[in-house]
């Protein structure tokens, strides 16, 4: 008999630390959603491929400086997912609207729906918070501010209200322009309640435009007070104009419009909507141009009726 073969022992592969996966991904998917704000800004430049991440490239430095294990492959794999998960859900989302239209008009006031408008609202607020405590912090410091100090304050405030872990994060050029130009004054006093509907209708301006149907100041107005009737928001407005000691006609008027206008001249005159506000829903709306339509002729139609009662 020959000799006996030895059996060669393979190690056994090591355990994936499923915990330290598990940390890492609310990071990699903020930082995802931070390089498709970033290619829906840059888009409007026309600038190159190469341009566009070489650009993006100071902003995830920034970031590896507090996550040194972060990488552009694990930002732009998760950045592909993102886009992938939003497009389903977006035609779902519009199939669903349709449907309710069929039916005889959308349901309001659904548990997702007021879900959505309350995490608007939260980003919104955010967005003034941090540039508040930023501003703060230059003013403070009479050197350079330590490295870090933006993504600490960032951090800190998402997790203070609530916005950790959803993918949502805020720019740091974005905050530095606010502060730079002042958009945001050092005490800008209580945000109302109807900025929670803001991204929505600026949506509905922007593909209304692309599909020929340009909505006028009163249809906006129209459509504005449409959306939240019923809703939580309104209710809030209510308690808000309350609080002031305000109580208008209708609770979005023409100095909602125009502080909506003068909010949002930017991305108005820009003609880009960011990713963080429509995602994939882009294709999904240009493909149904009859179903806009068919909601600006509805604040047509409310116009037209609020304007004959007043005669």
């Amino acid at each position: 008999m020959g000799k006996a073969s030895k059996k060669r022992r393979i190690a056994a592969p090591e355990a994936p630390d499923i915990e330290r996966k598990r940390a890492r991904r609310p990071v990699i998917e903020e930082t995802a959603r931070m390089l498709i704000d970033f290619q829906a800004n840059k888009s409007s430049q026309k600038l190159s491929h190469e341009e566009t991440y070489g650009g993006f490239g100071a902003v995830l430095k920034e970031k590896q400086r507090i996550y040194p294990w972060l990488t552009m492959s694990m930002v732009t794999g998760k950045k592909t997912r993102i886009l992938k998960q939003e497009e389903k859900k977006a035609a779902a989302t519009m199939q669903q609207q349709e449907q309710h239209a069929k039916e005889g008009g959308s349901k309001k006031g659904s548990t997702e729906e007021e879900a959505n408008k309350d995490v608007a609202q939260k980003k919104a607020e955010a967005k003034v918070m941090l540039t508040e405590r930023y501003a703060k912090a230059k003013a403070a410091s009479a050197k350079r501010l330590p490295k870090g100090t933006y993504q600490k304050l960032h951090d800190g405030l998402l997790e203070e209200l609530g916005l950790r872990g959803i993918g949502f994060s805020i720019p740091k050029t974005t905050i530095e322009d606010r502060v730079r130009n002042k958009t945001t004054a050092t005490n800008p006093g209580p945000v109302s309640p109807a900025a929670a509907i803001e991204p929505y209708i600026l949506t509905i301006l922007h593909y209304s435009k692309e599909a020929g149907k340009s909505l006028t100041e009163q249809e906006i107005i129209a459509f504005a007070n449409s959306s939240i009737e019923g809703s939580k928001v309104e209710d809030s407005l209510k308690a808000f104009h309350a609080r002031n000691g305000v109580q208008p006609r209708q609770l979005l008027g023409k100095r909602w419009y125009n502080g909506f206008m003068k909010r949002n001249k930017e991305i108005l005159n820009s003609g880009k909507i960011s990713s963080s506000i429509t995602g994939p829903i882009i294709a999904y709306i240009m493909a149904n141009a009859a179903t806009i339509e068919a909601g600006a002729a509805n604040a047509r139609s409310v116009v037209t009726n609020s304007e004959v009662e007043e005669k």
